[in-house]
């Protein structure tokens, strides 16, 4: 009896197991660089660092390096963000075929003053972009990006969750390559060279 109990425990907990691997591969995007030729993301009009209103289609042409993220990240932004620096210190002249974009997940503080302040201590290339949630929303969903404010902290002082990739796109916004968190500058860089 205690045997059949456990192999029935046993075979659950491998069905729940595999269902969440499944899920979880199913969901997460791939690192390969084998994407295909769809654009990938969505249309946007926001604002940038500048209070300049800034399209998708004005970054048509160029390759690009999409960040998701928010000014009072603690670590994983600003850590990401200077990983896109040095990589595109490292490309040198070729970095000029790539457009840098930071778009924030927390528009209610991220202001286009505040994204100026904060990306004043990264390259000058990067664009960062807000607007209303109403707005910004949408264009998280349309990049895949997990985004959700972390409950306990009060309306000025608390974080958000959200996913840490780096994409990379072609100039007719195809996904070419998901860089994470282990990646490096110098692999980031090395792969970017390769595809430009």
């Amino acid at each position: 009896m205690k045997r059949n109990h456990a192999l029935l425990f046993l075979s659950s907990l491998l069905t729940i197991l595999v269902v969440a691997l499944v899920t979880l591969l199913l969901n997460a995007p791939s690192k390969t660089s084998e994407f295909g030729s769809e654009a990938f993301g969505t249309d946007f009009t926001l604002i940038d660092q500048n209070e300049q209103t800034r399209t998708r289609a004005d970054f048509d042409g160029k390759y690009k390096l999409v960040f998701f993220g928010f000014t009072f990240c603690p670590a994983i932004c600003p850590t990401e963000l200077q990983k896109i620096s040095e990589a595109l210190d490292i490309l040198g002249a070729d970095a000029q075929k790539v457009q840098p974009l930071f778009i924030t997940v927390d528009p209610e503080r991220d202001t286009p003053a505040v994204l100026k302040d904060f990306l004043s201590n990264f390259d000058d290339s990067i664009v960062g972009l807000t607007g209303a949630r109403a707005v910004i929303d949408p264009v998280i969903k349309g990049y895949k990006i997990y985004a959700s404010k972390v409950p306990g902290g009060d309306t000025e002082n608390y974080l958000m969750d959200h996913s840490a990739f780096i994409y990379f796109l072609g100039p007719q916004n195809e996904l070419i390559k998901v860089f994470k968190t282990d990646d490096t500058a110098a692999q980031m860089a090395e792969e970017i060279k390769a595809m430009l």
